[in-house]
Protein backbone atom coordinates (compact mmCIF):
# COMPACT_ATOMS: atom_id res chain seq x y z
CA UNK A 1 0.00 0.00 0.00
CA UNK A 2 2.75 2.41 0.96
CA UNK A 3 4.58 1.63 -2.28
CA UNK A 4 1.43 2.34 -4.31
CA UNK A 5 0.84 5.68 -2.53
CA UNK A 6 4.44 6.62 -3.22
CA UNK A 7 4.07 5.82 -6.92
CA UNK A 8 0.88 7.92 -7.07
CA UNK A 9 2.62 10.79 -5.28
CA UNK A 10 5.60 10.66 -7.66
CA UNK A 11 3.32 10.62 -10.71
CA UNK A 12 1.48 13.70 -9.40
CA UNK A 13 4.74 15.54 -8.74
CA UNK A 14 5.99 14.62 -12.20
CA UNK A 15 2.85 16.03 -13.85
CA UNK A 16 3.23 19.25 -11.85
CA UNK A 17 6.89 19.51 -12.81
CA UNK A 18 6.17 18.97 -16.49
CA UNK A 19 3.43 21.59 -16.35
CA UNK A 20 5.76 24.10 -14.72
CA UNK A 21 8.54 23.38 -17.20
CA UNK A 22 6.08 23.84 -20.08
CA UNK A 23 5.15 27.28 -18.73
CA UNK A 24 8.78 28.31 -18.29
CA UNK A 25 9.62 27.12 -21.79
CA UNK A 26 6.89 29.25 -23.38
CA UNK A 27 4.97 26.20 -24.58
CA UNK A 28 2.08 26.37 -26.99
CA UNK A 29 -0.71 25.11 -24.76
CA UNK A 30 -4.31 23.97 -24.94
CA UNK A 31 -6.15 21.43 -27.06
CA UNK A 32 -4.44 18.64 -28.95
CA UNK A 33 -0.71 18.86 -29.54
CA UNK A 34 -1.23 19.28 -33.28
CA UNK A 35 -3.74 22.13 -32.80
CA UNK A 36 -2.46 24.37 -30.00
CA UNK A 37 -4.76 27.09 -28.74
CA UNK A 38 -2.04 29.39 -27.45
CA UNK A 39 1.02 30.71 -29.25
CA UNK A 40 3.77 32.73 -27.60
CA UNK A 41 5.38 35.39 -29.78
CA UNK A 42 8.71 36.95 -28.98
CA UNK A 43 9.11 40.72 -29.19
CA UNK A 44 12.51 42.36 -28.98
CA UNK A 45 13.10 45.88 -27.71
CA UNK A 46 14.52 47.23 -30.98
CA UNK A 47 12.89 50.47 -32.13
CA UNK A 48 11.63 51.43 -34.64
CA UNK A 49 10.96 47.79 -35.58
CA UNK A 50 9.67 46.76 -32.16
CA UNK A 51 8.40 49.15 -29.50
CA UNK A 52 7.17 47.99 -26.12
CA UNK A 53 4.36 49.09 -23.85
CA UNK A 54 2.07 50.63 -26.45
CA UNK A 55 -1.02 48.48 -25.92
CA UNK A 56 -2.12 44.87 -25.88
CA UNK A 57 0.41 43.91 -28.54
CA UNK A 58 3.88 45.21 -29.45
CA UNK A 59 4.09 48.39 -31.51
CA UNK A 60 6.65 49.49 -34.06
CA UNK A 61 6.93 48.62 -37.74
CA UNK A 62 7.19 44.84 -37.22
CA UNK A 63 4.64 44.79 -34.40
CA UNK A 64 2.02 46.57 -36.51
CA UNK A 65 2.60 44.34 -39.55
CA UNK A 66 2.61 41.16 -37.46
CA UNK A 67 -0.77 42.05 -35.99
CA UNK A 68 -2.36 42.01 -39.45
CA UNK A 69 -1.63 38.28 -39.59
CA UNK A 70 -2.35 37.45 -35.94
CA UNK A 71 -5.81 39.02 -36.28
CA UNK A 72 -6.55 36.37 -38.92
CA UNK A 73 -5.26 33.48 -36.79
CA UNK A 74 -8.33 33.61 -34.57
CA UNK A 75 -8.17 29.92 -33.73
CA UNK A 76 -5.19 30.68 -31.48
CA UNK A 77 -4.75 32.76 -28.35
CA UNK A 78 -1.66 34.93 -28.78
CA UNK A 79 0.65 35.93 -25.94
CA UNK A 80 3.81 38.02 -26.09
CA UNK A 81 7.17 37.46 -24.46
CA UNK A 82 9.35 40.58 -24.29
CA UNK A 83 13.12 40.23 -24.23
CA UNK A 84 16.20 41.30 -26.16
CA UNK A 85 16.79 39.93 -29.63
CA UNK A 86 19.79 37.74 -28.80
CA UNK A 87 17.99 36.11 -25.88
CA UNK A 88 14.94 35.39 -28.04
CA UNK A 89 17.09 33.64 -30.62
CA UNK A 90 18.87 31.67 -27.89
CA UNK A 91 15.52 30.58 -26.47
CA UNK A 92 14.48 29.31 -29.89
CA UNK A 93 17.84 27.66 -30.48
CA UNK A 94 17.32 25.65 -27.30
CA UNK A 95 14.13 24.26 -28.82
CA UNK A 96 11.74 26.11 -26.53
CA UNK A 97 8.36 26.83 -28.09
CA UNK A 98 8.45 30.38 -29.35
CA UNK A 99 7.68 32.25 -32.59
CA UNK A 100 9.02 35.53 -33.93
CA UNK A 101 8.26 37.80 -36.87
CA UNK A 102 10.75 39.93 -38.79
CA UNK A 103 13.58 37.44 -39.16
CA UNK A 104 15.70 37.10 -42.25
CA UNK A 105 16.14 33.52 -43.41
CA UNK A 106 19.74 32.27 -43.17
CA UNK A 107 21.35 28.84 -43.36
CA UNK A 108 22.49 29.11 -39.74
CA UNK A 109 18.97 29.88 -38.49
CA UNK A 110 17.32 27.16 -40.59
CA UNK A 111 19.08 24.59 -38.41
CA UNK A 112 16.77 25.34 -35.47
CA UNK A 113 13.92 27.42 -36.95
CA UNK A 114 11.00 26.62 -39.24
CA UNK A 115 10.46 29.61 -41.55
CA UNK A 116 7.37 30.80 -43.35
CA UNK A 117 7.36 32.01 -46.92
CA UNK A 118 8.80 35.54 -47.28
CA UNK A 119 6.14 38.07 -46.33
CA UNK A 120 7.35 41.65 -45.93
CA UNK A 121 9.88 43.20 -48.34
CA UNK A 122 12.49 45.08 -46.33
CA UNK A 123 14.28 48.31 -47.30
CA UNK A 124 17.90 48.05 -48.31
CA UNK A 125 20.76 48.62 -45.92
CA UNK A 126 23.05 51.55 -46.49
CA UNK A 127 24.62 54.55 -44.76
CA UNK A 128 22.91 57.06 -42.48
CA UNK A 129 24.50 60.50 -42.33
CA UNK A 130 23.82 64.08 -41.27
CA UNK A 131 22.28 66.36 -43.90
CA UNK A 132 25.32 68.63 -44.04
CA UNK A 133 27.71 65.75 -44.70
CA UNK A 134 26.32 64.75 -48.10
CA UNK A 135 29.15 66.45 -49.99
CA UNK A 136 31.67 64.14 -48.33
CA UNK A 137 29.93 61.15 -49.93
CA UNK A 138 29.88 62.70 -53.41
CA UNK A 139 33.13 61.01 -54.58
CA UNK A 140 31.53 57.61 -53.91
CA UNK A 141 28.12 58.33 -55.44
CA UNK A 142 27.35 56.09 -58.43
CA UNK A 143 25.01 56.58 -61.38
CA UNK A 144 22.60 54.09 -59.78
CA UNK A 145 21.95 56.52 -56.92
CA UNK A 146 23.84 54.27 -54.53
CA UNK A 147 27.22 54.80 -52.92
CA UNK A 148 30.21 52.49 -52.91
CA UNK A 149 30.71 51.11 -49.41
CA UNK A 150 34.12 49.82 -50.43
CA UNK A 151 35.13 53.35 -51.40
CA UNK A 152 33.74 54.88 -48.21
CA UNK A 153 35.53 52.37 -45.96
CA UNK A 154 38.80 53.08 -47.78
CA UNK A 155 38.50 56.81 -46.97
CA UNK A 156 40.36 57.29 -43.68
CA UNK A 157 38.63 60.64 -43.14
CA UNK A 158 35.29 58.87 -42.57
CA UNK A 159 34.46 56.86 -39.44
CA UNK A 160 31.59 54.39 -39.77
CA UNK A 161 29.55 52.96 -36.88
CA UNK A 162 28.06 49.46 -36.85
CA UNK A 163 26.16 47.25 -34.38
CA UNK A 164 28.26 44.15 -33.70
CA UNK A 165 26.56 40.89 -34.61
CA UNK A 166 24.09 42.51 -36.99
CA UNK A 167 24.36 40.94 -40.42
CA UNK A 168 23.88 43.27 -43.39
CA UNK A 169 24.36 40.58 -46.00
CA UNK A 170 27.43 38.57 -46.95
CA UNK A 171 29.10 41.17 -49.20
CA UNK A 172 28.61 44.11 -46.84
CA UNK A 173 29.71 42.05 -43.83
CA UNK A 174 32.94 41.01 -45.57
CA UNK A 175 33.86 44.63 -46.36
CA UNK A 176 33.79 45.58 -42.67
CA UNK A 177 36.62 43.20 -41.75
CA UNK A 178 40.28 43.00 -42.74
CA UNK A 179 42.25 39.90 -43.71
CA UNK A 180 42.57 38.96 -40.02
CA UNK A 181 38.78 39.18 -39.56
CA UNK A 182 39.23 42.30 -37.45
CA UNK A 183 37.21 45.52 -37.98
CA UNK A 184 38.76 47.78 -40.62
CA UNK A 185 40.47 50.92 -39.32
CA UNK A 186 37.55 53.14 -40.39
CA UNK A 187 34.85 50.89 -38.88
CA UNK A 188 33.77 51.42 -35.26
CA UNK A 189 31.80 48.44 -33.91
CA UNK A 190 29.86 48.35 -30.64
CA UNK A 191 28.85 44.92 -29.37
CA UNK A 192 26.35 43.89 -26.68
CA UNK A 193 23.85 46.63 -27.52
CA UNK A 194 20.22 45.95 -28.40
CA UNK A 195 19.47 49.02 -30.50
CA UNK A 196 21.32 51.30 -32.86
CA UNK A 197 20.59 54.30 -30.62
CA UNK A 198 24.09 54.67 -29.06
CA UNK A 199 25.62 54.89 -32.53
CA UNK A 200 22.98 57.36 -33.70
CA UNK A 201 23.72 59.50 -30.66
CA UNK A 202 27.40 59.52 -31.62
CA UNK A 203 26.43 60.46 -35.18
CA UNK A 204 24.32 63.33 -33.89
CA UNK A 205 27.25 64.56 -31.75
CA UNK A 206 29.61 64.30 -34.76
CA UNK A 207 31.70 61.58 -33.17
CA UNK A 208 30.84 59.38 -36.14
CA UNK A 209 30.46 60.37 -39.78
CA UNK A 210 28.20 57.51 -40.85
CA UNK A 211 26.18 54.67 -39.34
CA UNK A 212 25.21 51.49 -41.18
CA UNK A 213 21.46 50.95 -41.05
CA UNK A 214 18.33 51.63 -43.08
CA UNK A 215 15.87 54.40 -43.90
CA UNK A 216 13.49 53.52 -41.03
CA UNK A 217 16.24 54.08 -38.49
CA UNK A 218 17.30 57.33 -40.17
CA UNK A 219 13.81 58.75 -39.78
CA UNK A 220 13.08 57.41 -36.30
CA UNK A 221 16.31 58.51 -34.65
CA UNK A 222 16.34 61.85 -36.45
CA UNK A 223 12.99 62.65 -34.85
CA UNK A 224 13.95 61.14 -31.48
CA UNK A 225 17.31 62.88 -31.10
CA UNK A 226 16.71 66.19 -32.86
CA UNK A 227 12.94 66.61 -33.14
CA UNK A 228 13.24 66.62 -36.93
CA UNK A 229 14.32 64.35 -39.78
CA UNK A 230 17.93 65.43 -39.36
CA UNK A 231 19.54 62.38 -40.95
CA UNK A 232 19.61 61.21 -44.56
CA UNK A 233 19.97 57.71 -45.89
CA UNK A 234 21.64 56.33 -49.01
CA UNK A 235 21.69 52.66 -50.10
CA UNK A 236 25.06 51.10 -50.91
CA UNK A 237 26.03 49.35 -54.13
CA UNK A 238 27.13 46.22 -52.29
CA UNK A 239 23.84 45.84 -50.42
CA UNK A 240 21.53 42.89 -50.92
CA UNK A 241 18.49 43.97 -52.95
CA UNK A 242 15.93 41.26 -52.16
CA UNK A 243 15.51 41.33 -48.38
CA UNK A 244 12.38 39.95 -46.76
CA UNK A 245 11.03 39.40 -43.26
CA UNK A 246 9.65 35.96 -42.38
CA UNK A 247 7.65 34.42 -39.59
CA UNK A 248 9.64 31.73 -37.80
CA UNK A 249 9.04 29.26 -34.97
CA UNK A 250 11.37 26.88 -33.19
CA UNK A 251 11.32 23.48 -34.85
CA UNK A 252 9.02 20.77 -33.62
CA UNK A 253 5.82 18.98 -34.56
CA UNK A 254 3.82 21.74 -32.86
CA UNK A 255 5.04 24.45 -35.26
CA UNK A 256 4.57 22.59 -38.54
CA UNK A 257 0.81 23.13 -38.65
CA UNK A 258 1.11 26.74 -37.46
CA UNK A 259 3.61 27.75 -40.14
CA UNK A 260 1.48 26.01 -42.79
CA UNK A 261 -1.53 28.08 -41.72
CA UNK A 262 0.54 31.27 -41.74
CA UNK A 263 1.74 30.47 -45.27
CA UNK A 264 -1.86 30.14 -46.46
CA UNK A 265 -2.49 33.69 -45.23
CA UNK A 266 0.67 35.53 -46.24
CA UNK A 267 0.75 34.35 -49.84
CA UNK A 268 -2.32 36.53 -50.44
CA UNK A 269 -1.11 39.51 -52.56
CA UNK A 270 -3.72 41.80 -51.01
CA UNK A 271 -2.47 41.10 -47.49
CA UNK A 272 1.13 41.60 -48.64
CA UNK A 273 0.25 44.97 -50.14
CA UNK A 274 -1.59 45.98 -46.96
CA UNK A 275 1.44 44.98 -44.85
CA UNK A 276 3.80 46.99 -47.08
CA UNK A 277 1.58 50.08 -46.85
CA UNK A 278 1.52 49.86 -43.07
CA UNK A 279 5.30 49.35 -42.96
CA UNK A 280 5.87 52.31 -45.32
CA UNK A 281 4.35 54.75 -42.81
CA UNK A 282 7.55 54.32 -40.79
CA UNK A 283 9.79 55.34 -43.70
CA UNK A 284 10.91 58.90 -44.50
CA UNK A 285 8.67 60.50 -47.12
CA UNK A 286 11.57 60.55 -49.58
CA UNK A 287 11.92 56.74 -49.41
CA UNK A 288 8.26 55.79 -49.08
CA UNK A 289 7.25 55.87 -52.74
CA UNK A 290 10.40 54.08 -53.88
CA UNK A 291 9.72 51.28 -51.40
CA UNK A 292 6.05 50.89 -52.36
CA UNK A 293 6.91 50.96 -56.08
CA UNK A 294 9.38 48.13 -55.54
CA UNK A 295 6.78 46.12 -53.62
CA UNK A 296 4.17 46.67 -56.35
CA UNK A 297 6.64 45.53 -59.00
CA UNK A 298 7.49 42.34 -57.12
CA UNK A 299 3.79 41.56 -56.58
CA UNK A 300 3.10 42.08 -60.28
CA UNK A 301 5.94 39.71 -61.15
CA UNK A 302 4.61 37.10 -58.72
CA UNK A 303 1.13 37.34 -60.20
CA UNK A 304 2.57 37.04 -63.68
CA UNK A 305 4.49 33.92 -62.69
CA UNK A 306 1.34 32.35 -61.26
CA UNK A 307 -0.57 33.06 -64.48
CA UNK A 308 2.22 31.50 -66.55
CA UNK A 309 2.09 28.35 -64.43
CA UNK A 310 -1.63 27.80 -65.05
Amino acid sequence: MRSQRRRTFLKTKLRMLLSAVCGLMLCVRGGAASQPQQVTWGAASFPPFWQMGQGEHPGGAFGDVQQLVLDKLMQYRHEFYYSNFNRLLLTMQKGERLCLFGLRKTEQREVFLRFSEPFLPLPEYGVIYRHEERARLQPYLLASGRVSLDGIISDRRLLIGHVGGRSLGREMDSLLLDERSKPRATVFIITNIQTIQPLMGMLNLKRLDLVLGNALEARYYGSLLTGAEAFDFMPVQEGQRQLAAHFACSKGAWSESLIAQINELITDPQLKAQAAERFATYLPASDRQRYLAGVAESLDQALGSNVNEL
